[in-house]
């Protein structure tokens, strides 16, 4: 026994550590992440709610409102929860807004490093 194979057991924790992962990518906030892990629908309505509440009396700015109710819209539709077409837009924005930040940044961290590298080698040449 002691000298079994622990691949298996491996297998399964690099699974759950997988897993944790893209739950952890997927939620900014501890308190959202848990509400999902928990299957709690009604808690992350309250939650969303709560949010845009805070928004119309300005505690919040409209990033904060967009980024934090995205979050929770997109927690409800994974635990398969019916959503309003206010909320479903809401989603399928912040999604192509940031999918569109994503690859504007990336377009630039890459030009920036092909530049910096270029500049680097003519340094070096000189």
């Amino acid at each position: 026994m002691k000298e079994g194979n622990m691949t298996l057991v491996n297998d399964i924790g690099r699974i759950q550590l997988a897993i944790q992962e893209a739950i952890r990518s997927a939620f900014k906030s501890p308190e959202v992440m848990k509400m999902f892990a928990k299957r709690e629908n009604g808690a992350l309505r309250s939650r969303l709610a709560s949010i845009q509440q805070d928004y119309r009396l300005g505690k919040i700015s409209s990033e904060e409102y967009l980024m934090m109710s995205a979050e929770i819209i997109g927690a409800l539709d994974k635990l398969g929860e019916i959503l309003e077409p206010h909320e479903r837009s809401l989603l399928e924005n912040y999604t192509n807004n940031k999918a569109a930040y994503i690859a504007a940044t990336s377009d630039i961290a890459s030009s920036v490093m092909t530049t910096a590298a270029s500049q680097a080698n003519q340094a070096m040449n000189r």
